[in-house]
């Protein structure tokens, strides 16, 4: 089963970095069998966040966004 970290953290809100998280679990008998990191292997991405929308004065159809 695949668990993400963070819904792990909101249950039992610990300090622990992702590999001491891991060896405790196993050692508590919930075997970890690996840990996986899928950002590592994105590049180019860009991440943004709109502060404004509002309607294009030109258009039924668009929408003005500002980030």
């Amino acid at each position: 089963m695949k668990v993400v970290v963070s819904w792990l953290r909101e249950l039992c809100p610990v300090d622990l970095s992702v590999e001491e998280l891991a060896e405790l679990l196993t050692r508590r008998g919930a075997e970890v069998e690996s840990i996986e990191r899928p950002w590592e292997r994105l590049s180019g991405v860009v991440v943004a966040r709109d502060v404004e929308v509002r309607d294009h004065p030109n258009s039924e159809r668009l929408c003005l966004a500002r980030g």
